[in-house]
């Protein structure tokens, strides 16, 4: 449940996050605000007016009837194709419309939130090991083709950081960064985070493929939002065929979302990295705020 005051530090700064993505499905049903993360009076009288609308008790507070009356409404905007009142964050889901429904078969989840774990980086950078140079978000030169590059950046790069990344196509390891470190073009290409989020959907439907082969249901129309966003974020961080994932299977198959959200937050708990251990929980308090 959120609540007012939610993402401020004086009330529960820890779930920022789903404050956000509570505050961009709003923006998709009609609602105009900032996705900032802090639940206010305005995310507040918003939930109110949804609730009045649809017959709840007008607590102000996102419970699970009033998120089922959200995510029917965002069903109904996409199957009628309507065109909502928007505001345009850093961050906005909207952007990604087009290229998300023509990719992400079924997929009604928030793309943004998932970018906006992995981090933006802003400019073409080497994430190490066996990888390719990389520009935001997360378009690997040295596992690409020199095709699928033209039709991602050829909007976003000039002709020259164009040619610079086309040389970098099959360059991994310790060759990829020692070209970017030498490359005077490649260093000054700079991504938006708006850029790299219209480029999203490309990045991440192999993996929607995947994990929906793997999980039928989340393709079903009374899988939440909440879950499909999810499950695609733990596939794109952990792989799609992970085996710690056959947990899932169960809870997912009979649409047990609690059950399935206390698995997900008990994840990767003994991890050394807190970043990972964080991720779990808050992909788990997506779908059920402990």
């Amino acid at each position: 449940m959120l609540r007012l005051d939610d993402g401020f530090s004086r009330g529960r700064p820890e779930f920022k996050a789903e404050v956000q993505h509570l505050q961009r499905s709003l923006n998709l049903i009609g609602f105009q605000m900032v996705a900032d993360g802090f639940f206010g009076t305005a995310t507040q009288e918003a939930v109110k007016l949804i609730q009045q609308s649809h017959g709840l008790h007008e607590s102000g507070e996102v419970d699970t009837k009033t998120w089922q009356v959200i995510e029917q409404r965002m069903v109904g905007n996409i199957i009628a194709n309507e065109n909502v009142s928007q505001v345009t964050p850093v961050f906005n889901q909207t952007q990604t419309a087009p290229a998300q429904n023509s990719l992400l078969a079924g997929f009604r989840g928030d793309l943004a939130w998932i970018h906006a774990r992995e981090g933006h980086a802003g400019k073409a950078y080497w994430p190490g090991g066996a990888s390719g140079v990389t520009l935001d978000p997360g378009f690997d030169l040295g596992q690409q083709d020199h095709e699928e590059l033209n039709e991602q950046y050829s909007n976003i790069l000039n002709a020259d950081q164009l040619s610079a990344c086309q040389h970098c196509i099959g360059l991994k390891g310790r060759k990829a960064k020692s070209h970017l470190n030498r490359s005077a073009t490649l260093l000054g290409i700079r991504v938006s985070k708006g850029q790299a989020l219209n480029i999203f959907p490309t990045i991440v439907h192999p993996y929607w493929v995947a994990i929906c082969k793997r999980f039928p249901q989340l393709k079903h129309e009374n899988t939440p939002h909440a879950v499909q966003t999810a499950l695609l974020s733990l596939a794109f961080n952990r792989g799609a065929n992970n085996r710690a994932l056959a947990i899932l299977s169960s809870p997912l198959s009979q649409g047990d979302w609690s059950g399935c959200a206390n698995l997900i937050r008990s994840m990767q708990q003994d991890h050394a990295l807190e970043g990972i251990r964080r991720r779990r929980k808050m992909e788990a308090n997506l779908i059920a705020p402990n």
